[in-house]
């Protein structure tokens, strides 16, 4: 065992002097050094405002903040999560030698994420204080180097930024020149970091258009009305608008439709050629880039009504028949209103008229006719060559008095009917008028 040198004795015994009068007379603020202006108070340092720690060696202006703000978010979504936030910018690390005349050329290297830092050591007194930068999630090591003398007298402490003592390593043997230094800490992680802030919310991207149907208003037979209001174009033009309808529900652009011009805003559709006595579905749509958007879905059912009419004042368009041995044709004489068609000469035994039905719609028709018998006839009505019966809507059934005559209903896109008096055994006089085509 090496003897101390006379120098290093002097030394020792001065520090056992030195530690007798403080505990004879015990000032814990003797043996404690305030930073940055602080006033030691019974061992405690009062720190300045701005500064914290044991010591007062935690610069507070240079504490890390929360994590920075995420990116913003994809077009049209919530931003994206922040990146992780660091908690601490920095750490104190605070050089001790329990002697006071420095780490005699001894030093503490220290390594962030495996890359050195820096070799720190006190140069003369009892400590030294450094502040090293990290971020949050670094790895530090603390490797002591002994390359001087009374490495026994050597410890250090780490602080974290809120003042916190993280690692203490006290002096291991003040009193051996030839002693073992400090342990080393390897892979210290001092702070995770907080998360960064929600993103914020990114910028409106381009959706589809928002619109609502208007109410369906002047139904006939054949058209209506409705329309619609785009109220949101999705960010982007609107590129056409309108109404589509159908016979089904939910209809489409791919179904009948009107345009009815472009961009945000409301618009009148008119729909047309329609079938009478038909239920529709009818929506508005508006188109833009992404796509086509539909609004409200309505129904309604068209009119049921007259669709052709013909007032038996000409034979145009109409082929007639009279069942006689003689001479006797129909003619125009007088009628229910006005003129209408007539058979009133004999001998005649029946007769018909023949007519292409006009609109293909037509599923009924009405007339008027009297015979002058004493019973009125009732005409037989073929539809394409099928027999259809007839009821008396109107008038009377009496010889000699008008009656109005209803068909039976008869499939649409009929061609041909027929209003036939057929054969009887006398002669009889025959009238018909006003014939109207009735339409679904």
């Amino acid at each position: 065992m090496k003897m101390m040198s006379i120098h290093k004795l002097i030394k020792y015994i001065a520090f056992l002097l030195l530690t007798l009068i403080i505990g004879c007379n015990k000032n814990a603020c003797d043996v404690k050094f305030c930073l940055n202006d602080g006033v030691c108070i019974d061992g405690t340092c009062n720190c300045p405002e701005g500064f914290s720690g044991k010591n007062c060696e935690i610069n507070l202006s240079l504490v890390g903040s929360t994590g920075s703000t995420g990116s913003t978010g994809s077009t049209g979504s919530t931003g994206v999560t922040g990146v992780t936030g660091s908690s601490c910018d920095f750490i104190a690390l605070e050089l001790i030698d329990s002697y006071g005349d420095g780490w005699n050329g001894n030093s503490l290297d220290v390594k962030v994420n495996s890359t050195s830092v820096g070799n720190f050591t006190i140069l003369t007194g009892f400590s030294e204080i450094y502040e090293i930068p990290i971020n949050a999630g670094d790895i530090i090591d603390f490797n002591y180097i002994q390359s001087g003398t009374w490495a026994g007298e050597n410890g250090y402490n780490v602080f974290d930024q809120d003042g916190n003592n993280i690692v203490s390593i006290n002096p291991p043997n003040p009193s051996l020149e030839f002693s073992n230094g400090p342990e080393n800490i390897i892979g210290l992680q001092v702070c995770s970091g907080s998360s960064g802030n929600t993103g914020s919310t990114g910028s409106t991207g381009i959706t589809l258009p928002t619109v609502t149907t208007n109410s369906i208003t002047n139904i006939t037979r054949n058209s209506a009305q409705s329309g619609g209001t785009v109220t949101d174009d999705g960010n982007t033009t609107i590129t056409s608008r309108g109404i589509c309808w159908s016979t089904s529900p939910s209809p489409t652009t791919s179904n009948n439709i009107t345009t009815n011009g472009v961009g945000i805003g409301s618009f009148s559709s008119t729909l047309s050629n329609l079938s009478s006595g038909t239920t529709y579905y009818l929506r508005a749509y508006a188109t833009n880039s992404v796509g086509t958007a539909y609004g409200n879905e309505r129904n309604f059912t068209t009119q049921y009504g007259p669709c052709a009419f013909n007032n038996c004042e000409s034979f145009i368009d109409v082929n007639t028949f009279v069942s006689s041995s003689s001479n006797i044709y129909w003619q125009i004489g007088n009628g229910y209103i006005g003129n209408g068609y007539t058979i009133t000469q004999g001998p005649n035994y029946g007769g018909y008229i023949e007519f292409t039905i006009a609109d293909p719609n037509t599923t009924k028709i009405s007339f008027w006719t009297m015979t002058s018998d004493w019973q009125n006839l009732f005409p037989e009505i073929t539809i394409d060559g099928v027999v259809y019966n007839t009821s008396i809507i109107n008038g009377s059934s009496t010889g000699y008095n008008w009656m109005q005559l209803e068909s039976e209903s008869f499939p649409q896109g009929s061609s041909t009917l027929k209003i036939n008096f057929t054969y009887v055994s006398h002669t009889s006089y025959y009238y018909i008028d006003e014939i109207e085509s009735w339409c679904f």
